[in-house]
């Protein structure tokens, strides 16, 4: 039986599993609407740069479908707004490039830098400092947490400020993977995490921070129907490992499947569907 295969170390498959994912959130455009209501809470009003442009960077910024209408919140404030893209994927770079071009916004000039934090660590270090730095849902995929979140503040101006968006500790995804850890013990490149770990991170680093939560939880009816290929999209997001099922044998699936319909419920008014609890928290650092 082969070795897993990280969801993230196929970028194209990720894309298709993200997207399925997606589709089956409870509330549409959750992530968007509650992102651009941080900016305004938490980053508009905080970060105060002079007569400079606003420098922002986006550790996996993906699509751009968060990141871009974060930054047109920003725009109402700060005429003048310089975006370091950092984004493994090629395919959800093309897509934001085409989202900038039809979003008309003046005052942006765009860096694309096709990596993960950790390779733009390696070409840049610490040299370049920024006002904001978006990163969601996108620490999963760094060597070392706390060396990540440490190298973040030290890439931050004094006065700017990072939010680290992932999913909270009571989420299904999180529950999944910790349960079946070792799926991810023969590759380097995904921890299971959740806000937890982060903010256990900042405290060894004695760094301070605030929170923000929100819940969209998932439909996850089709994971339970043989031969779905939405179903695979789904599980296979869920594990994050390409290809689960060919990936692990007979009984090691069976109970993966098993344990996520464990954790799955129908909810009032949605008839026989059922769903896996999901959120996110949102921890913001400013380095005084």
């Amino acid at each position: 039986m082969a070795f897993p295969k990280v969801l993230s170390t196929d970028p194209d498959y990720y894309v298709k599993a993200f997207e399925e994912r997606t589709k089956r959130q409870q509330r549409k455009n959750v992530l968007v609407d509650w992102t651009n209501q941080l900016v305004k809470n938490q980053l508009i009003g905080s970060v105060t740069i002079g007569k400079r442009p606003l420098k922002v960077l986006g550790v996996g910024s993906g699509s751009g479908e968060v990141e871009l209408g974060n930054i047109s919140k920003l725009l109402e404030v700060f005429s003048s707004i310089e975006v370091t893209v950092l984004e493994p994927s090629k395919k959800y770079i093309d897509i934001y490039k085409e989202s900038l071009e039809k979003s008309k916004l003046k005052g942006l000039t765009y860096q694309w830098r096709q990596q993960t934090l950790d390779e733009y660590r390696a070409d840049v270090g610490a040299s370049i400092k920024y006002d904001i730095i978006f990163s969601v849902n996108s620490l999963y995929y760094v060597d070392d947490l706390k060396d990540s979140l440490e190298y973040l503040y030290k890439i931050l101006e004094h006065g700017g400020k990072y939010c680290v968006i992932l999913v909270t500790e009571t989420t299904g995804c999180y529950r999944l993977w910790k349960n079946f850890s070792s799926l991810y013990q023969s590759v380097a490149s995904f921890i299971q995490i959740s806000s937890r770990e982060v903010i256990d991170c900042l405290k060894a680093l004695n760094i301070g921070y605030e929170l923000e939560r929100t819940r969209n939880d998932i439909d996850v009816t089709e994971c339970f129907n043989q031969g779905s290929i939405e179903g695979k999209y789904m599980i296979d997001f869920l594990s994050q490992v390409v290809n689960l099922r060919e990936s692990v044998d007979e009984s090691t699936y069976s109970e993966f499947v098993g344990f996520l319909k464990n954790i799955s419920a129908p909810q009032e008014g949605y008839g026989s569907k059922l769903w896996l609890e999901s959120g996110w928290e949102a921890t913001f650092v400013k380095k005084q």
